[in-house]
Formats: C-alpha cells, structure tokens, sequence
C-alpha cells in the first residue's frame, strides 16, 4: 500500500501530538488535567481519521467531536491558569459565546464552518489573554517559560488555522490539507518541549 504526502503528514501528526503524552506521563509531571485531556481526544482524534480515511469510511462526525472538545477543555485550561477576577469574567462570557455556536451548528449542519472560526478566534483571545494576565499580575507563574512555549504554540496555530479556513474550499479542492497537518504537528512538539523542560515534580 503506498501512503501519499496526506496520509504521510497523518502519521507525523500523530507522533507529534503523542510526544507531549509521553513526556507528561514518564516524567511524571503534575499539569494541569484540562490540557492533558485536549491533548490526550486530540491524538485519538487524529488517530481515528487516519484509520477511516484509509479504509474510506465517513469521518466528519470525529473531526466534529474534537472541535467541541477544544471548546470545552481549552478554556476550562486557560480560566485555571488565569489569576486576574475580571478577565476570568470575560474568559466565561467569551466561552458561552463560543460553545452555543459550536452547539447550535452541530445541530443544524454537518460542516462546522462558523463553529470552527469561532473556535480559532476563542482560543486566539484565552491566549493574548494570558499574556495581558502575566503583564498584570505581580507574582510570576512557576515554570513561566514552559508556559510561555505552550501558549505561544496554541496562538501561532490558531492564527495560523483561522487565515487557513478562509481559503478551506481552495484548499480541499487542492488536496492541501496536509499543510494544516504539519502546522499541527509542528505545534503539538513544541508543546512537547515545553514539558520536556518542566522539572519531574512541576506543577502548574
């Protein structure tokens, strides 16, 4: 069976985004579990779209059900890490918003278009939100740049899947979602860094 560049660039997601997994768990880091849990539905997600794009078998619903994952455990991530009261405020409004978009097109369509917009900018927010938290806060998070990797990682993708589903319908029609697969990949190691450098007895 050849694998092309697509089925290829499946497979690098995967082991990119099983790095961080193994990282968390063999050095026994205590993260924060929102994070672990996005991470952990985000590599059994990839691994089941390779296993039915191969077999050619339906496969949105899958993709459908990460997207609503990420609005859930993205945000419950951010708002535990986030110390100042009234972005935590905003951060709940912005995650209601959010998610009753994510909701309300599930139910009337198949293709998350606006949901998956949406989603990109939400998480786009919890990040520069992050920053504005750590330039107000006086007291510094412990393993500051472990966080600073990993949510610098979350934005550059984000950013970088928001300017990528204006052009979606070019892109599917070109067979050049693989791009998007590498962007991923790309990001999920970086996290993996970011745990890499945390001490074995870390905790965020």
């Amino acid at each position: 069976m050849i694998i092309n560049i697509d089925q290829y660039s499946i497979l690098f997601q995967l082991v990119a985004g099983f790095t961080p997994l193994v990282f968390v768990f063999s050095r026994k880091n205590k993260i924060l579990n929102f994070l672990i849990i996005h991470l952990g539905i985000s590599f059994i997600c990839s691994l089941l779209i390779f296993i039915t794009r191969i077999n050619h078998v339906y496969n949105l619903h899958i993709f459908n059900f990460y997207i609503l994952s990420s609005s859930l455990f993205l945000p419950i991530f951010y708002f535990k890490l986030i110390q100042n009261r009234l972005l935590k405020f905003i951060l709940i409004i912005v995650f209601l918003g959010n998610l009753s978009i994510v909701i309300n097109e599930l139910f009337h369509s198949e293709y998350l278009v606006n949901a998956v917009v949406s989603e990109n900018i939400t998480e786009i927010i919890l990040c520069l939100f992050f920053l504005l938290d750590l330039l107000l806060s006086n007291k510094k998070p412990e393993n500051q740049l472990s966080l600073l990797l990993i949510n610098s990682s979350i934005f550059f993708y984000n950013c970088f899947s928001f300017l990528f589903n204006f052009y979606i319908s070019e892109i599917m029609v070109s067979n050049l979602w693989f791009i998007h697969n590498f962007i991923e990949a790309s990001s999920k190691l970086i996290i993996a860094y970011a745990f890499w450098k945390l001490p074995k007895t870390s905790q965020f």
